[in-house]
């Protein structure tokens, strides 16, 4: 290893200086000393141009557009994101197997979409001061993801941020943040209008809403095990897309007064679910509402779209386990048909038996066939006589 010149003069001068007047092996002693001591200088140079160079490599594993964050190369099990971004951009960590923990800078304002979805080896996570939104399913499917702490600016949260984030029980929240509060594993809105989302690691079997609770976030209570009974708040307006989707422990439900409608797979695949109590006041029930839900017995009014809906559930699924054909005698009435290019139905069922349009030839004009379970007509078209423009 050869040393800066610089060190070698230095080195020389001392050394000169010194030396002179004593003895031999004392001046051998000097010189040893003096020559180990420029070595390990030397190296301590060496070695901080190493970490430099490590550095450059580590800053070059983040891909920025200005300010925002665009994605993270790396895989490095700890980053430290730089003071420059504003925004942490759409799935700019997300699929990361090897991120246990990540700093965040205070300059960081928002995190975005997916930002850090299924990083499944991620720890902690603590969110600075300087962020005040988190966009939809940040850290959806971070099933390692244990402990969370939002600083005093955090206001808002998008929908199923800790979506399968089945570790997770609670979310420290600064006393100084005036926009949100956690309890007993469940986030609101400061005055407890809004529920925004129920921790999924959160072990208790039931829960019972706030009065104060007004509405509730699409994916809610996304895929928590294991809750299994729920009183809903008298004043909830509605259950949303995905509310209660994948609570396969949940067993029983009561839909409230004030509810007046129930959207998109609101509780799909609740595998345990047997027994939906459904009021009038509900006039809007998406038909995948209750899609999975196999064991399920509606209980409603005769005349109410809960009632409606019932029927219609219970046909469709006796149709699904029958391999889609009503069984013989079971539904009066039922048309069976088929349809030509001129609109024309022919071969309407009587209710005393049962035929299957689709056993019938019928002539090329012919381009498809129906089914009427309960209210709803199946169309069944040949896509290989079709044009498709």
């Amino acid at each position: 290893m050869k040393l800066p010149n610089c060190l070698l003069v230095a080195v020389s001068q001392a050394l000169f200086a010194i030396c002179r007047g004593i003895s031999m092996k004392k001046r051998l002693k000097i010189l040893a000393g003096t020559l180990l001591l420029g070595v390990a200088v030397a190296t301590a140079g060496i070695s901080a141009s190493v970490v430099e160079a490590t550095e450059k490599t580590v800053i070059s594993d983040f891909q920025l557009n200005g300010t925002t964050l665009v994605k993270y190369q790396g895989s490095a099990s700890t980053v430290t994101i730089p003071d420059s971004v504003t925004k942490i951009g759409e799935d700019a960590f997300s699929g990361n197997k090897t991120l246990v923990s990540v700093n965040i800078p205070s300059s960081v304002e928002t995190i975005g979409y997916n930002a850090f979805a299924d990083c499944t080896a991620l720890e902690h996570i603590s969110i600075p001061n300087g962020t005040k939104v988190l966009e939809d399913a940040v850290f959806s499917g971070c099933s390692n993801l244990s402990k969370v702490s939002f600083g005093k600016n955090v206001k808002k949260l998008g929908s199923g941020v800790f979506a399968g984030c089945t570790k997770l029980q609670k979310v420290s929240i600064s006393s100084k943040n005036d926009y949100l509060v956690c309890t007993s594993g469940v986030l609101y809105d400061k005055d407890k209008t809004t529920l925004i989302e129920m921790l999924p690691g959160r072990t208790n079997k039931t829960f019972y809403f706030p009065s104060t609770v007004t509405d509730i976030y699409p994916y809610a209570f996304w895929g928590v095990s294991h809750l299994e009974k729920t009183v809903l708040s008298q004043n909830l307006h509605e259950i949303p897309a995905y509310a209660f989707s994948n609570c396969t422990a949940l067993t029983g439900i009561e839909i409230p007064y004030a509810v007046y409608s129930i959207d998109i797979k609101a509780f799909e695949n609740c595998t345990g679910l047997e027994e939906v109590v459904i009021h009038e006041s509900v006039n809007e029930i998406h038909d995948t509402a209750f899609d999975g839900c196999d064991n399920l017995n509606i209980i409603a009014k005769e005349g109410t779209a809960g009632y409606e809906f019932a029927k219609n559930h219970s046909a469709i699924h006796e149709a699904e386990i029958q391999g889609e054909e009503p069984a013989p005698n079971t539904m009066p009435g039922v048309l069976n048909g088929t349809v030509g290019n001129g609109g024309t139905q022919s071969g309407a069922g009587t209710g005393n038996g049962y035929s299957d349009p689709l056993e019938y030839p019928e002539d090329e004009s012919v381009i498809g066939k129906t089914r009427t379970i309960g209210n709803n007509a199946v169309v069944i078209i040949d896509g290989t006589k079709q044009t498709v423009h």
